[in-house]
């Protein structure tokens, strides 16, 4: 199965619910969840909510922002086969290690 190479996400995090935050071990989190939406005026692929739990939803989840595909044909599934490859190994920071063109919030 393929899988989009890349997905960019953008995020208004005023509207952020804090109240449905959560403290783990490394730090505070926010569950987020994809909605796909085909033919957007915009040229969006997906509209971006807060996964909230069902029994704690308010009527409108606000929409946070918005999510596109970047070549959506080229990659491969994300789950691993037999052994890692011995390909350099992705940046802590999610982009490649030579990608300086793309800032997280930036």
């Amino acid at each position: 199965m393929k899988i989009p190479k890349r997905i960019t996400i953008k995020v208004n995090v005023d509207a952020v619910l804090n109240e449905h935050l959560y403290q783990g071990k490394k730090g505070k989190y926010l569950n987020l969840v994809l909605f796909n939406t085909p033919d957007n005026q915009f040229g969006e692929d997906y509209v971006v909510k807060q996964d909230i739990p069902q029994d704690q939803r308010p009527p409108e989840v606000p929409i946070l922002g918005n999510a596109k595909v970047w070549e959506p044909n080229g990659g491969d599934t994300n789950q691993m086969t037999g052994a890692p490859s011995n390909g350099p190994a992705p940046a802590a920071n999610g982009f490649g290690a030579n990608d300086n063109t793309q800032k997280p919030f930036g």
